[in-house]
């Protein structure tokens, strides 16, 4: 036991040196664009939302404690693997139905590192190590492996030798013809995936990226230049998008004393006529936001008879229809038999008749 437990030491001590010297050795992050070779003639904007990549499939988002940690600078993100195979996504911030896209991912170390593409109902699990490519709804590259990732199976792709240091991996998703493909160093390496489309108008696409512990990376979506051209294609950024509130406070745009004069009047009233209190207050119901949703997606490829499907029962079958643009009415058998048709197909290759009128 003693021995088993001094190994262990050893191990965790030579982890914690070779993550030591690799944050040594890592390229910072650039100071300004003049860093990169430049295919643009004007900066681009900063992003609309300053953090675009978060931590997913796990409990908590404290960068002190996650498997992954996310620094951002001039619009760049620096990942820095902490723990086991951790992901970090633009899900909250991206959800691409349509166009062209492209980002990049500058490799500062050159280890087991899954990079892609994932739609809303990706789900990932830093405990079981699942992450971009071990879902269904996600599609990654490999290039430590040479391998592509899709629903947790691999297959050969990209070039014969192993990615290195300071590579360059561009990420490019077609949507008008549902490809995923990649480029390594500005050399295209064929597409990746096809027939790659969204499920339902609620369900875009955003990067996605799962890094494996002391692996560090630089991810640019169109903040500053990118070192390689992708012709045809247009930068992330400019498809992230501030998710709104589902209730937005009215700001009263009456002048400060014409406020102060409303407000007078209507203490006045109040005073004058006690009875007229119930009148003056609003509801407490009507002043409350709407709570949204807070049920996970339903993996479908997890079910196969109705019966099973069945088990979650009236409302959650509702719910999962409802996200998918469906129609969510029916008893308990009619919602789990259209939620079960619809697996594994794309949004057109939906029956129309199971899909929602829009309003």
């Amino acid at each position: 036991l003693d021995a088993i437990k001094s190994g262990l030491r050893r191990r965790k001590s030579k982890a914690k040196a070779k993550m030591e010297q690799q944050e040594e050795d890592a390229r910072v992050l650039p100071p300004d664009a003049t860093t990169y070779i430049s295919v643009r003639s004007a900066q681009h904007p900063p992003p609309v939302v300053e953090k675009w990549l978060k931590l997913v499939g796990e409990g908590f988002e404290d960068n002190a404690t996650a498997s992954v940690e996310t620094t951002f600078k001039h619009g760049l993100c620096e990942l820095r693997g902490r723990g086991n195979f951790g992901t970090a996504a633009a899900s909250h911030c991206c959800a691409l139905t349509k166009g062209k896209w492209y980002y990049e991912v500058s490799l500062v170390t050159a280890g087991v590192v899954q990079i892609g593409w994932a739609d809303s109902t990706f789900q990932a699990n830093s405990e079981t190590g699942d992450g971009v490519g071990d879902h269904e709804r996600s599609w990654a590259y490999d290039g430590a492996r040479q391998v592509k990732w899709n629903n947790g199976r691999d297959e050969q792709y990209g070039t014969d030798d192993s990615w290195s240091k300071n590579d360059v991996i561009g990420c490019l998703l077609d949507l008008d013809e549902g490809i995923v493909s990649f480029t390594r160093n500005g050399v295209d390496l064929g597409v990746a995936f096809r027939n790659v489309k969204h499920i339902s108008s609620n369900h875009g696409f955003f990067p996605a990226i799962s890094v494996e512990q002391t692996e560090i990376l630089l991810v640019n979506i169109g903040s500053q230049p990118f070192l390689y051209e992708a012709p045809g294609f247009e930068p992330v950024i400019d498809g992230l998008e501030v998710k709104a509130e589902v209730e937005s406070t009215t700001v009263p745009t009456t002048s400060s004393k014409s406020s102060y004069a409303a407000n007078t009047t209507t203490q006045n009233q109040v005073k004058a006529n006690p009875s007229n209190n119930m009148k003056t207050e609003k509801p407490q119901a009507a002043t409350e936001k709407k709570k949204l949703p807070t049920e996970p997606p339903i993996d479908l490829m997890k079910f196969e008879t109705v019966e099973s499907l069945e088990v979650l029962g009236l409302e959650r079958l509702k719910l999962e229809l409802s996200r998918r643009d469906l129609k969510c009415g029916g008893n308990l058998t009619e919602r789990a038999a259209r939620l079960l048709s619809v697996r594994g197909k794309s949004w057109e290759d939906i029956d129309a008749k199971l899909k929602a009128k829009k309003k």
